[in-house]
């Protein structure tokens, strides 16, 4: 499908597994986000006025873009919907996704993200849904190295009332760009499009990845005790010389033979199997392995 107008011009929609584009009322960038604060360069991306269908099966709400535009590149928009305490299991409701050269004038964009009615059952059940969005910035001419991303992540009533939003993740998670170096104590992020992101050398010390795609992201030198990956999309993420102690990869990761752990110390990392079907991840004799730290090559768990 070819994308018309990014933002201000047009409304995202996914139904069955199909996209639409409809008309949608601009929000002039700076407009006050519920419970997430303004839109400014301190907080880069505004997810607001979500709202819950009555027959729980679809959400709608607007968003808020950052308003970099690059002369040579692309941006990548993804809004993604599920079900998540934050504990490290959360379940996919939907997700879109649409790519642009540039922002138009306004930075917005009006979503709605549908899905069947066995998950609208599981909706019934809970009190909140959690949303996130994500900005991606691709520079043209480096093989789409990712530049930065941004995001903001809020939970909802599924009542089918308007309600206050509730930032999750942390408070200040979401107010700077996810780029290497990044301090990411503690934040927790559900359902982000992280795909070539570049966190090395970050500190994550109790940060949660879950449900996210993490595809060729760059984890070298990162270190942080009690990190949570759990439902993630690892396939060729590098994870070279890291220190997770007392972390956990959690079931449901994705990994394939170009997932690095050369030289990690994952000597007391929790490394649950893969998803079905999934190519273990590689290491090398500089690896200290789970479950006491023998040296590599890792023999990881499967199904």
């Amino acid at each position: 499908m070819k994308w018309g107008p990014c933002v201000g011009a047009a409304s995202l929609a996914m139904a069955g597994g199909m996209l639409a584009v409809a008309p949608a009322t601009a929000v002039p960038v700076g407009h006050a986000a519920i419970g997430a604060g303004t839109s400014s360069r301190n907080q880069d991306v505004v997810v607001t006025k979500v709202r819950v269908a009555k027959d729980r099966r679809s959400v709608t709400g607007k968003v808020i873009w950052h308003a970099k535009k690059l002369t040579k590149g692309e941006n990548h928009f993804t809004v993604w919907a599920g079900i998540s305490d934050g504990s490290g299991k959360a379940v996919t409701l939907g997700r879109i996704h649409r790519r642009e050269k540039a922002l138009g004038d306004k930075a917005t964009m009006d979503f709605r993200v549908s899905w069947g009615r066995a998950k609208a059952a599981k909706v019934a059940k809970v009190e909140r849904i959690r949303v996130s969005a994500t900005q991606r910035f691709n520079k043209a001419g480096t093989g789409k190295v990712m530049e930065s991303a941004h995001f903001d992540t809020v939970d909802v009533a599924t009542n089918g009332t308007p309600g206050r939003l509730v930032p999750t993740g942390g408070t200040t998670c979401g107010d700077h760009p996810l780029t290497r170096g990044a301090n990411l104590r503690r934040c927790i992020f559900d359902g982000l499009d992280l795909y070539f992101v570049n966190l090395t050398d970050s500190y994550l010390e109790l940060a949660k990845f879950i449900n996210c795609n993490l595809g060729r992201a760059k984890f070298n030198g990162a270190r942080g005790s009690n990190a949570t990956f759990s439902g993630d999309d690892l396939s060729a993420a590098e994870f070279m010389g890291v220190k997770f102690p007392d972390s956990t990869f959690g079931p449901n990761n994705t990994y394939n033979q170009n997932t690095w752990f050369f030289g990690a110390d994952l000597s007391s990392v929790n490394f649950y199997p893969a998803t079905r079907n999934s190519v273990m991840p590689s290491s090398d004799s500089d690896t200290k392995c789970p479950g006491g730290g023998k040296p590599g090559p890792c023999m990881f768990p499967v199904r």
